[in-house]
């Protein structure tokens, strides 16, 4: 009985974690699929992605400074948040200092 439920629990769990193969961008464009882009002017939506590093705290109003981590990260959030990444050059891994 016990053998069971576990070779039922790894199927499920199996066909679970297949079924979550898309990213967090594609999931957004599926759900507003029929909204219209035109308003984003700049061709980036920021909430097409989750946004961990923060950006929308250097507004102008905050002088502040970023570090190399966070620049990167913002980089690579805004290159997954623009809906034509042809013209847009992927971010670096690394940064040569």
């Amino acid at each position: 009985m016990k053998r069971t439920i576990i070779i039922l629990l790894l199927a499920v769990s199996a066909t679970t974690l297949k079924a979550q193969e898309q990213t967090f961008t594609q999931m957004f464009d599926s759900v507003f699929q029929y909204v219209s882009r035109a308003d984003a002017t700049t061709g980036i939506l920021y909430n097409r992605v989750i946004p961990f590093s923060n950006l929308t705290q250097f507004s102008g109003n905050n002088p502040d400074t970023v570090d190399m981590y966070r620049f990167l990260y913002g980089f690579h959030e805004l290159y997954n948040a623009a809906f034509d990444t042809i013209n847009f050059q992927s971010p670096p891994l690394t940064l040569k200092i």
